[in-house]
């Protein structure tokens, strides 16, 4: 079991009202939280990370306004750092899994 205090869970969602209930439910858990709200955002937030980039974990709505999630994941993947970062993907359309399956951007999708 790992212990949860000692990750970080940067959340991209674009919905304020989905956004505060996962961000709710994570820091119940003990998961230190960084909001965003577009893809720009997550992308700004995650290279600014100064922790240890192992402890993070991603989850981003594909669909968002300024940059899509899978765009803005695709992209810090580039950097070294990130190519051991958890990232999750979410979407309410099943298509979204499936368009960036092939190119590796998720670790694991979630249905919303």
């Amino acid at each position: 079991m790992i212990n949860t205090n000692d990750y970080t869970v940067l959340i991209a969602e674009d919905n304020f009202e989905l956004r505060n209930d996962f961000a709710g439910l994570l820091c119940e858990k003990g998961f230190e939280v960084i909001e965003c709200c577009d893809g720009e955002e997550l992308y700004e937030k995650a290279l600014n990370f100064n922790k240890d980039f192992n402890r993070l974990i991603i989850l981003s709505d594909t669909d968002m306004p300024r940059l899509y999630g899978d765009e803005a994941c695709y992209e810090l993947l580039k950097d070294k750092r990130f190519r051991e970062v958890i990232i999750i993907g979410m979407s309410d359309n099943p298509s979204n899994e499936n368009m960036w399956k092939d190119i590796g951007v998720w670790n694991s999708f979630i249905f919303k």
